[in-house]
């Protein structure tokens, strides 16, 4: 006896583990998805879910996160990241010259 295998995946900022499918050839799991690091469920949705198909294969995904506040989406990989914010002030005195302050901090 043996059964098909729908194999881990990240869709949708959405962590599906592998999942061994059932003993039935038509029989399929609704599996919970996780949402990936730095990320929160999308709309009305609590659980993002994906379906895990007797052939191994995944179907009807219902559901995303997105990446929280004050993080930037990969969607090559899967991922939020924090912002990197660089704020470079410079402080004009006279005309046009730099303050000795503003020098030192350049």
């Amino acid at each position: 006896i043996f059964y098909e295998v729908c194999p881990e995946i990240i869709r949708s900022f959405v962590h599906y583990p592998q999942t061994v499918t059932g003993a039935e050839a038509h029989s399929i799991i609704a599996v919970n998805g996780k949402c990936v690091p730095n990320s929160s469920p999308f709309g009305s949705i609590k659980y993002p879910t994906y379906v895990c198909k007797a052939t191994g294969s995944w179907d009807m995904a219902n559901g995303e996160c997105r990446c929280n506040k004050g993080y930037a989406s990969s969607i090559k990989y899967n991922t939020c990241t924090a912002y990197i914010i660089c704020v470079v002030a410079v402080v004009v005195v006279g005309k046009g010259r730099l303050s000795k302050k503003a020098q030192l901090n350049l």
